[in-house]
Parts: C-alpha cells; structure tokens; sequence
C-alpha cells in the first residue's frame, strides 16, 4: 500500500471522507475485488507493517471481505509480534472456527507479546480459549485440556468457563 492510499483509507476509517470518496481514491477495488484485501493483507504481513496490519483488517471488516481462506493468513498473523491486533485476529478465526487456526490460537494463548505486559487480566488468552471452543472438535478440546493444566490460574479458570458454556 502506498502513502496515498494509506492516508486515504485513515481518512476514511475516521470518517474524514466519504465511502465514495474513498472509493474513487484507493488505489484497489474493494467493492469489486475483495481479493485486494487479502493482498493487503499479505503485504503487510510480509513487510511487517503494524499500521498497515491494522488498517487493512478494518477495511476488511467495512468492506466485508474476509472469508475461510484469511484463515492460514491471519493464523500467521497471529503468531507475530510486530503488531497490537491479535485479539481483532482471534475474534476473527473465532467466527469462522476453522480447525486450521487450532495450533495458533493454542500458542497464543500462553504468548507474552511485550504490548499486553500491563494486561492482568488475560483478555487475549481468553478469546483464544473461547475459539478454540467454538471449533469444538477433538484436537481443540485436546487443546483445552492442555491449557487447564497450564500453571496460570487465570488460563485455567477461563478454560473451565468455557466448557461450562457448552
């Protein structure tokens, strides 16, 4: 993404200009091309662009253009440090509660990104942990299981709130 469409899509999402506007700006098409975004997407994550990661999953979200082959990607994503949106990332494997995302979600669960140091109240590992249960098959409640032995009473009080959901 380059300077212009950068500014232009913060521009938008902060409702400085219109849909429209921002439309005929962008330098991609993401009414007609949702494959753009992933591309976006893609791009970030190989530059290891926190602004871009940032803006193009909120892009992705008005535009509405994520769909099950994000997964692998935003599993990736998941898994790196150079950005502050793994929770949006989680609620996103969450809602399409792919089996594929059961390993990154379980390492994330435990992860220390340096940006949550002050988070006592583990609000990452408990989204993973709800993922993981909306997955729901073997390998996650496998996974479950292993994190209710973590030595972290938080993890393990929220692993047992979510098999007290079901």
């Amino acid at each position: 993404m380059n300077s212009e469409d950068n500014k232009v899509g913060w521009e938008f999402c902060l409702n400085k200009i219109s849909r429209q506007e921002f439309i005929d700006t962008f330098s991609y098409n993401l009414v007609d091309d949702p494959d753009s975004v992933y591309m976006l997407l893609e791009s970030a994550y190989n530059s290891r662009n926190k602004d871009e990661v940032e803006l193009t999953l909120i892009l992705a979200s008005i535009f509405n253009t994520m769909n099950e082959g994000y997964v692998p990607l935003l599993c990736d994503l998941l898994q790196s440090d150079f950005h502050i949106k793994h929770e949006d990332i989680v609620s996103n494997l969450q809602y399409f509660a792919d089996p594929i995302s059961i390993d990154a979600l379980y390492l994330t669960a435990t992860s220390k990104f340096k940006y949550l140091e002050y988070d006592n109240s583990y609000a990452l590992a408990r989204k993973c942990i709800w993922a993981l249960g909306s997955i729901n098959n073997e390998e996650a409640r496998d996974r479950l299981n292993r994190l209710y032995t973590n030595n972290d009473k938080e993890i393990r009080r929220y692993v047992e709130e979510q098999r007290n959901r079901k």
